[in-house]
C-alpha cells in the first residue's frame, strides 16, 4: 500500500485503515522489491529489470516470495517458522525462515529462457533461508538461500539477490504501533470547571431576565407620566399644532385619506352544509327543514339516512354599503348574523356559498386575491384573544408593526398607536397586562376594546366586526360605535358588523340594516325607514320601544311560530291594547300572558279600572312619570307571511334595482369554490387529495406572480393599492420581540427546563462517574447517551403547547394578514424553541462530561454538544408539527407518545438494526434516536479501545468492532447529522 485509502475496504468496519510502511510486522505486511543484481541483468535485454514480491504472516509465522520478468512470475517459494523482526538503532528489518520449498515455472528466466536454467537447484531447496536489510526499513535488502547462493555465484558473481523494498501493511489505525490508547480520565480541575461555568450560565440567564424586567417597569412608569396624546378624529387645527416640526400627523392623515375606498355588494347570498347520520335526525326533531344537494328549498321525501342532505344556513341575502357607511346585521342567537359576516370578510367555510360578491363592481374571489384583501379589511373576532403577558400599548403596537406601510416612520407608528388607545379610553390601562384565566388582567370590556384597537390601527377599508359590543357597558359600547362611526364618515370607511341589542343612540348610527330570522332576509336597507316599514306591514313600533328590540322580537316570534312552537311576548303601549282589554273583560283572563298576572305593569292597570278611588288615589303615587308603559301580548305572525311582506314591499324592488345597476340583470354569480390565495386558507377548505394539490399549486403560482411583481417595481394588486407591508424579516423581528417577552414574563418553564438539566447532570455525573475503558464502561457510555436522548427526546414534548396555547391567535392573525407563516415559525423556533433547547443541553454537557470521562478531546466535545442540540430541536420541531395538526392537547400527547416510542424502538439499542426487516428499514432511518445515537456513539467511541481482563485473558479489541456489531455505520456521522438537519427543516 502507498496510501490510507486502500486499506479502508480491507478493515471489516470499513473505516480507520491505516497504511503502515514501517519494519515491525504487526498483521501482515506486503513488499514490492526491484533486484539489482547487474550479474542478471546482463542475461535480460535493455530495459527490462526484475522484481521479487513477498508477503508475511505474524498469525502463521509464513511467508512467501515470488520472482518476476516483465510482468511474468518466473519462480515462486513458500517460507515457514518465519520470524520477523528489526535490529539495530534504524530498526532495520529481517526475516528468517526455517523452511523453504520452491517451484520454478519451466521456460521463464532462471527456469530456461534467456539461455539460463538452475529450475533443478530451486526444485531442491530446504532452506534455511533470510532476508536481511542494511538501512531504515526494508531499504537495501538482500535473499540468501545456502544452496542457491552457491549456484548464483558461480553464474553471476553475487551469493545473494540484491533488493530495493518498497513494503506496507493495511492496519487498523488502533494497531499501529505508534498508537496511544484515548485516555477518558477527567481531571477535577476540568469538573469543577464544567460545574461553575453551567451554574455561571444560570445566574447570566436570570440576570438578562430581571434586567429587562426592570427595564420594563421603568419604561412602563415613564410612560404614566406622559400626557395624552390628541385623539384619533380631533380637528386639523389640533392634529397641526401637535405635529409641529415632526411630520408624524402629516404621516398618518395621508394615511387615512388615501386609504381605497369601497363599496360592498352582495346578492343572493347563501350557504348551506352537509347534514348525515344523527345530525339529519337531530334537525328533523327540532323542526328544521333538510334539503338535498339538488333542491334549494322544497324538503324531500327521502329517508333520513340520505347522505347528501344539506341544511341552508342562509338564503336569499342582499345589500349594499357604501364608503362612509354603517351596516348593521341585526338577529336573534342562530339567525346567520356571523356566518353571513364571515362569507362577505372571506373567511374559510366548510360548506357550500352561492351568490355574489363586489367590491367597487370587482368580483370578491375572480378579480381580488386574498392577499389584497386582507390588505385592505380588518376584521374584529367575536372572541378576544390576545398575548396573555402583552401589555395593551404592546398589543395594539404589534398589529401596528405588523400592517402599516413599510414606509411609515416608527414615531408615526407609536402616535398612531396611542391616538387609537385615546380615543377608545385605554389609554388609562396601556400598561397593564391583557392576563388570562388564573393571572387577571384587564377587564372583559377593555379586552374587547383591544381587540378592536388592533384593527381600526391600520384603518383599513372594510372593517368587518362580530359583535363589537358585547361585554361592554352602555357607555363604553357607545364610545366604541361612536369611533367607528366617525371614522367611517370623516375618512370614507365601510363598516359592517353584527349586533346585539343596540340602544337607541347606537342604533342611530347606522346607515344601512339587515334583519336575519332563521337565515333569511326579514329587512334590508336604511335604518331610518325601518320603522316605517314596520309601520306598513302592520307592526309599528310602540312609543319608546327601541326599534332593533322590537325588530328582533318579531322576526323570532314569527320564526317561533313557523316552526310550531308556542308564541312569544311582544311588548306594545296601554294605548294600543286599551280597546282589547275594554271591550271583552271577560276574555281578557284568556288573551294575557301568565306572565302578565305576576307583574308590576299588570297590577297597575287593573288597580286603574276596579280599584275604588281611595285605591286609585293611593296607586297614583307609585305610577310611573313615564307615559310609555309596555304591556306584553301575543302576536299572530309567522316567518313566511314576514319574508312575503318585505319581497313585496317598495324597499325590496329599490335595493335589487341598486343591485342591478352594479351587477346588471344578468349577474352571474361568485364562483366560491375557486380557490387561490398567497400564504392563506383557502376560500373553500380542501377535503380530497386533489383539492389539496390544487391548492399547494395555486400558491406557488400566486406566490410567484406577486414576489414577480415586487422584484420589477410594480404593485402587486392593479385594482387596489398596494402597502407594502414589512418585510418577511420586519415581520420576524417584531414577532421575536413579542415571544421573548413573553418567554422572559413567563419564566416558569425555561427555569424549570434549567434545573431539571443542572439535576441530571450532576446525576449522570454521580451514576457513571469516570468510566474505563472495559467492556462495563463501554457498556455504560452507550447506555449514558441514550438515556441523555430519551431524556430530551421526552422533554420536547412541553413544544406541544407552543402552538396550542397560540392556536386561536395565531388563526385569527393569519386571517388578518399579520404575517407569513415562514416569520411565525422561525420567530418561534429562534426565540421560542432555542432558548428551551439549547440552554439546557448545554447545561448538561458542562457538568456531565466531564465528571463522565468521555472523550476528551475539544472537537469531539463540540461533536457532542451539537449533535444534543440538534436532536433535541428536532424532536421539538416534531412535537411542534405534532401541536398544528391535533387541536386537543390529549390528542396531541398520544400521538407524540407513540411517535417517541417507534422513534426509540428504532433508534438502535432496544433492537439491532441488522435483524430489522427490509420492510421497515425506512423507519430506522427517519428515527429522530437512531440518527442521534448513532452519531453519540460514533463520537464516542470511533477512536476508543476496549481492554478487558477476564479469567487471565487480556481482551483487546478496538471499540469501532463493538458499535459496527451493533449495525452502526462509523462513516455516518456526517449523514446522520444532515438527515438531522433534513427533518429539522
Amino acid at each position: 500500500c502507498l496510501n490510507d485509502s486502500v486499506c479502508d475496504a480491507l478493515i471489516p468496519t470499513g473505516e480507520g485503515g491505516r497504511c503502515y510502511n514501517g519494519s515491525e510486522l504487526v498483521t501482515n505486511v506486503v513488499g514490492q522489491c526491484v533486484v539489482d543484481n547487474k550479474g542478471l541483468s546482463r542475461y535480460l535485454p535493455d530495459g527490462i529489470v526484475p522484481k521479487m514480491t513477498f508477503g508475511c504472516n505474524r498469525d502463521t509465522d509464513t511467508c512467501n516470495a515470488e520472482f518476476w520478468v516483465s510482468g511474468r512470475e518466473a519462480f515462486y517459494c513458500s517460507l515457514n517458522q518465519c520470524n520477523v523482526g528489526t535490529w539495530g538503532a534504524k530498526s532495520t528489518a529481517f526475516v528468517d525462515c526455517q523452511q523453504m520449498k520452491c517451484s520454478c515455472i519451466p521456460g521463464r528466466f532462471l527456469c530456461g529462457n534467456y539461455g539460463l536454467d538452475i529450475s533443478s537447484v530451486l526444485n531442491e531447496v530446504e532452506g534455511p533461508m533470510n532476508i536481511k536489510c542494511h538501512d531504515d526499513g526494508f531499504s537495501d535488502c538482500y535473499i540468501r538461500e545456502l544452496k542457491v547462493s552457491k549456484t548464483l555465484a558461480s553464474i553471476i558473481g553475487d551469493d545473494a539477490i540484491n533488493m530495493e523494498c518498497n513494503v506496507g501493511q493495511c492496519l487498523h489505525y488502533s494497531q499501529l504501533p505508534s498508537y496511544r490508547k484515548v485516555s477518558h480520565k477527567t481531571s477535577k480541575s476540568n469538573m469543577l470547571i464544567g460545574v461553575a461555568t453551567a451554574l455561571l450560565t444560570v445566574y447570566f440567564v436570570l440576570q438578562v431576565i430581571k434586567v429587562l424586567v426592570q427595564n420594563r417597569n421603568v419604561s412602563g412608569s415613564t410612560l404614566d407620566t406622559k400626557p395624552a396624546p390628541t385623539t384619533l378624529l380631533s380637528t386639523k387645527e389640533d392634529s397641526t399644532d401637535n405635529d409641529t416640526g415632526t411630520g408624524m400627523g402629516t404621516e398618518i392623515d395621508s394615511m387615512l385619506k388615501s386609504t381605497l375606498r369601497a363599496t360592498v355588494a352582495f346578492r343572493d347570498i347563501s350557504y348551506k352544509i352537509p347534514i348525515q347520520g344523527p345530525d339529519l335526525v337531530s334537525l328533523n326533531v327540532l323542526g328544521i327543514n333538510s334539503n338535498s344537494e339538488t333542491t334549494n328549498s322544497a324538503p324531500q321525501s327521502s329517508s333520513v339516512t340520505d347522505l347528501t342532505k344539506y341544511v341552508e344556513v342562509l338564503k336569499g341575502i342582499s345589500g349594499i354599503v357604501r364608503p362612509g357607511e354603517i351596516l348593521a346585521i341585526l338577529g336573534a342567537s342562530g339567525a346567520g348574523k356571523s356566518t353571513l359576516l364571515d362569507i362577505l370578510s372571506r373567511r374559510e367555510k366548510c360548506g357550500k356559498v352561492a351568490g355574489k360578491v363586489l367590491i367597487n363592481n370587482r368580483d370578491l374571489i375572480k378579480d381580488v386575491t386574498p392577499e389584497e384583501f386582507h390588505r385592505m379589511s380588518g376584521y374584529v373576532d367575536q372572541q378576544d384573544i390576545h398575548v396573555a403577558t402583552a401589555t395593551v400599548y404592546e398589543s395594539v403596537m404589534t398589529s401596528a408593526l405588523l400592517r402599516l406601510p413599510r414606509a411609515m416612520s416608527i414615531a408615526a407608528k407609536k402616535k398612531r398607536v396611542c391616538e387609537v388607545l385615546v380615543e377608545l379610553g385605554l389609554w388609562s390601562v396601556r400598561d397593564s397586562k391583557i392576563g388570562k384565566s388564573g393571572a387577571r388582567g384587564i377587564s372583559g370590556g377593555e379586552m374587547r376594546r383591544v381587540s378592536i384597537a388592533c384593527e381600526l390601527v391600520t384603518s383599513p377599508s372594510i372593517i368587518f366586526l362580530d359583535e363589537p359590543t358585547s361585554g361592554l357597558d352602555a357607555y363604553n359600547a357607545f364610545v366604541v360605535m361612536d369611533t367607528l362611526s366617525k371614522l367611517a364618515r370623516r375618512y370614507g370607511r365601510t363598516v359592517i358588523c353584527t349586533i346585539h341589542q343596540p340602544r337607541t343612540d347606537i342604533f342611530s348610527m347606522f346607515n344601512q340594516l339587515i334583519v336575519l330570522a332563521a337565515g333569511q332576509m326579514c329587512y334590508s336597507g336604511p335604518a331610518e325607514n325601518m320603522a316605517g316599514y314596520l309601520a306598513s306591514i302592520g307592526h309599528p313600533v310602540p312609543d319608546g320601544y327601541n326599534i332593533a328590540d322590537f325588530s328582533v322580537d318579531l322576526v323570532q316570534q314569527a320564526t317561533v311560530t313557523s316552526n310550531g312552537g308556542q308564541s312569544q311576548l311582544l311588548a306594545e303601549t296601554p294605548k294600543t291594547q286599551s280597546d282589547k282589554i275594554t271591550s271583552n273583560p271577560e276574555q281578557s283572563d284568556g288573551e294575557w300572558s301568565p306572565l302578565l298576572g305576576s307583574s308590576e305593569l299588570s297590577l297597575a292597570a287593573n288597580t286603574s279600572n276596579f280599584s275604588s278611588a281611595d285605591d286609585k288615589t293611593k296607586n297614583a303615587q307609585h305610577k310611573p312619570k313615564t307615559q310609555h308603559q309596555f304591556l306584553i301580548y301575543n302576536v299572530d305572525i309567522s316567518l313566511p307571511q314576514v319574508l312575503t311582506s318585505f319581497t313585496k314591499s317598495s324597499q325590496f324592488h329599490r335595493i335589487c334595482d341598486e343591485l342591478d345597476d352594479i351587477t346588471g340583470t344578468g349577474w352571474l354569480p361568485t364562483n366560491f369554490e375557486m380557490i387561490s390565495s398567497v400564504g392563506m386558507t383557502p376560500r373553500v377548505r380542501p377535503v380530497t387529495p386533489m383539492q389539496q394539490v390544487k391548492v399547494i399549486f395555486l400558491n406557488l403560482y400566486d406566490l410567484t406572480r406577486i414576489l414577480y411583481r415586487r422584484l420589477s417595481g410594480k404593485q402587486v394588486s392593479t385594482t387596489f393599492e398596494d402597502k407594502l407591508r414589512p418585510t418577511a424579516y420586519e415581520q420576524f423581528k417584531v414577532l421575536s420581540a413579542r415571544i421573548f417577552r413573553n418567554l422572559y414574563r413567563d419564566p416558569t418553564l425555561m427555569l424549570a427546563n434549567y434545573a431539571v438539566s443542572l439535576f441530571i447532570g450532576l446525576m449522570c455525573g454521580v451514576l457513571f462517574y469516570q468510566l474505563d475503558s472495559s467492556v462495563q464502561g463501554m457498556q455504560n457510555r452507550l447506555g449514558l447517551l441514550i438515556f441523555i436522548l430519551a431524556f430530551y427526546g421526552f422533554g420536547c414534548t412541553t413544544s406541544l403547547l407552543v402552538f396550542s396555547e397560540e392556536r386561536l391567535l395565531y388563526l385569527r392573525e393569519r386571517a388578518n394578514a399579520y404575517y407569513s407563516p415562514l416569520a411565525y415559525f422561525m420567530a418561534k423556533v429562534t426565540f421560542d424553541l432555542i432558548p428551551l433547547r439549547v440552554v439546557p443541553p448545554l447545561l448538561l454537557t458542562l457538568i456531565a462530561y466531564p465528571m463522565i470521562g468521555l472523550a476528551a478531546t475539544w472537537s469531539q466535545f463540540i461533536s457532542f454538544f451539537s449533535t444534543l442540540v440538534l436532536f433535541n430541536l428536532t424532536v421539538a420541531s416534531q412535537m411542534f408539527f405534532i401541536g398544528l395538526l391535533a387541536e386537543e392537547l390529549v390528542v396531541s400527547n398520544f400521538l407524540a407518545s407513540i411517535m417517541l416510542l417507534f422513534s426509540l424502538l428504532f433508534g438502535g439499542l432496544i433492537l439491532n438494526k441488522e435483524s430489522i426487516p427490509k420492510l421497515f428499514l425506512p423507519f430506522c432511518r427517519l428515527s429522530s434516536f437512531n440518527l442521534a445515537y448513532e452519531a453519540l456513539a460514533i463520537n464516542e467511541l470511533r477512536h476508543a479501545h476496549i481492554e478487558e481482563v477476564r479469567f487471565g485473558l487480556e481482551i483487546q479489541i478496538p471499540s469501532a468492532s463493538l458499535i459496527s456489531s451493533f449495525g452502526f455505520d462509523l462513516l455516518a456521522f456526517w449523514p446522520d447529522v444532515a438527515v438531522l438537519c433534513v427533518v429539522l427543516a
